[in-house]
């Protein structure tokens, strides 16, 4: 009997500690979405990091398309042979005009390619300003060490490429440091989601490959533009079915340019989604 007594006191107490275990674990469990709602707003240092970068990208291209190394239609050559005769007597005598003319185009040319990387360079001084100010907060917030460093070794390789007037390595480094900037987003409470940021970055990749004709790589980033895609328009701010299924049909056209492996098309195409982007961007501001 008081063995029975021993053992129905036992059970009893290992049922009050599983009791008390299962308490602990659920208010854990409670206090995980409470975490995820104190979350810090959004500094404005990093949002000015994220439009510098935005706005470098932009003057980095329109140098890229200064230089030529866009997709443009070929001019055409039609109407030299037309009047040889005449060509050949005024060739003579305009000879030192038109001389003078390309020197002074050149010039020209030249100073206005100097502006740009001049430009260029203060944005790439006011990221280092940017990063020396949000470093810490990001930081203490949880940013992953890797991260980090990514994120300063893709900088120091922007500087370095506009210190060398290198526009292809200006572009992907530029392009590269914005692929961290949806991880730093990610840590805060943003109107703005870390996805929006993310989409707009597999865009501008998409563009920049298919413009190297990096087809391969181009089609690889399709896939996550529509993992993007997919999360941002469940956002309550795009309830908005005209903006949401314009941005969407953007993203479909701009698949299926690059399937065709056509630069200018892709260009074109991209162009759209990131006039539907700002759109988007509008809407989700306004939303709070």
């Amino acid at each position: 009997m008081r063995k029975i007594r021993i053992r129905s006191l036992a059970i009893f107490l290992i049922i009050v500690i599983i009791a008390g275990l299962l308490t602990g674990c659920s208010k854990e469990a409670e206090k995980k979405p409470a975490k995820e709602d104190q979350k810090k707003e959004l500094p404005s240092e990093l949002k000015s990091m994220g439009k510098e970068l935005e706005k470098l990208i932009s003057q980095l291209e329109q140098t890229a398309g200064i230089m030529g190394l866009v997709c443009l239609p070929e001019q055409s050559g039609g109407g030299e042979q037309s009047g040889a005769g005449e060509g050949k007597k005024s060739q003579g005598g305009s000879s030192g005009e038109e001389e003078g003319k390309g020197s002074q185009s050149a010039g020209q040319e030249s100073s206005n390619m100097q502006d740009h990387w001049s430009k260029i360079g203060e944005g790439v001084n006011k990221l280092h300003q940017n990063w020396n100010q949000t470093e810490a907060v990001v930081v203490k917030e949880g940013l992953a060490s890797e991260i980090r460093d990514g994120f300063e070794n893709s900088l120091e390789e922007l500087t370095i490429n506009v210190d060398r007037k290198s526009i292809e390595g200006s572009i992907l480094a530029s392009l590269k440091a914005y692929g961290y900037y949806p991880e730093m987003v990610q840590l805060f409470n943003s109107r703005i989601p870390a996805e929006f940021f993310a989409l707009k970055h597999r865009t501008m990749l998409i563009n920049y490959y298919s413009a190297q004709e990096k087809w391969v790589e181009a089609q690889a980033e399709l896939p996550k533009l529509k993992t993007q895609w997919e999360i941002l328009k469940k956002s309550e701010a795009l309830k908005d079915k005209e903006i949401s299924q314009r941005t969407e049909n953007s993203l479909k056209d701009l698949e299926s340019a690059v399937s065709r492996q056509e630069s200018c098309l892709v260009q074109i195409k991209s162009d759209i989604v990131f006039k539907n982007l700002d759109e988007v961007e509008k809407k989700l501001n306004s939303s709070m």
